[in-house]
């Protein structure tokens, strides 16, 4: 609904809502983003979620460019603008224990995927294989 939002975690409340809508979230390292005076001895941690990757590390590199991080906290580490995006090498297909409940037309998408990172030249290491390094 907007392009980027900040929000805050103790155990989980930034990165478990962006895994379950589907957008991007960063929870950095306690005191990386600043928490204001009041926060001190709090264990919340200022994190950001975002459409794209890109914003949100832009976003997160803003407010420490900005604010820098909580007095004493080394701050935001990486660079001001996210990397170029490149295509793996190779990536694990995990199958949760959920997998076996999951319905056919979910799985079939899924395997769409998969067929179409292979077609572009991804490995995929896939449940039950057994591939030692020097195969990979």
């Amino acid at each position: 609904m907007v392009p980027a939002a900040i929000g805050t975690q103790v155990v989980g409340s930034v990165i478990r809502p962006a895994s379950f809508c589907g957008n991007w979230a960063l929870k950095p390292t306690q005191g990386a983003l600043n928490r204001g005076e009041r926060q001190g001895l709090s264990h919340s941690t200022v994190g950001v979620h975002a459409g794209a990757a890109e914003d949100m590390w832009l976003v997160a590199a803003e407010i420490a460019r900005r604010a820098v991080g909580d007095p004493g906290c080394p701050g935001l580490y990486g660079p001001a603008s996210p990397p170029e995006a490149r295509k793996p090498a190779r990536l694990g297909v995990l199958h949760g224990e959920g997998w076996p409940r999951t319905d056919a037309a979910t799985q079939a998408a899924f395997g769409r995927v998969l067929d179409a990172l292979e077609a572009a030249g991804v490995a995929l290491i896939r449940p039950g294989e057994n591939k030692g390094l020097d195969a990979l």
